[in-house]
């Protein structure tokens, strides 16, 4: 589902971001179908999933205007408008704080005002933080995306 806030278009459906990188090289190494349905389990709510994809992508628009604490991964060799980023979004249905909350990474560009969601994991629920091999193939996916656009 693609949503559009503050001329930001959020791509949080692994099947868009399937389609837009479809002829990328190099692919998201996560698996965010997976991801996506542990958060919607999370909510313990009986929500219609195209709702709560709304509100994660409202979720996400407010806490990027809200931190400080965006952190730049990678930005790509010939693009530094485009980049892969990590924060942390608050769980609210735990009120523990963005420390127990939510992590998301995600391909920002800023060229053309999208931000696609590549993963959205929790450390509580097993999740550990990224790998040196995942790191490595975000770099490759942003700097393929980059040659690409």
């Amino acid at each position: 589902m693609n949503f559009k806030f503050d001329d930001y278009s959020f791509l949080i459906d692994s099947e868009l971001n399937t389609t837009y990188f479809a002829e990328l090289e190099h692919k998201n190494p996560f698996h965010l179908n997976a991801e996506l349905k542990t958060y919607i389990k999370s909510l313990k709510c009986q929500i219609n999933i195209e709702d709560i994809k709304v509100e994660l992508a409202l979720e996400i628009q407010v806490t990027l205007k809200n931190t400080s604490k965006i952190i730049k991964l990678y930005e790509a060799k010939n693009n530094y408008k485009i980049c892969i980023i990590k924060f942390r979004m608050a769980d609210d249905k735990s009120n523990l704080g963005k420390s127990s909350g939510w992590r998301i990474i995600a391909l920002m560009d800023d060229n053309n005002k999208i931000f696609y969601l590549l993963s959205i994991y929790k450390h509580s629920l097993g999740k550990d933080n990224i790998t040196k091999d995942e790191k490595n193939k975000l770099k490759a996916l942003c700097d393929d995306y980059s040659n690409n656009i």
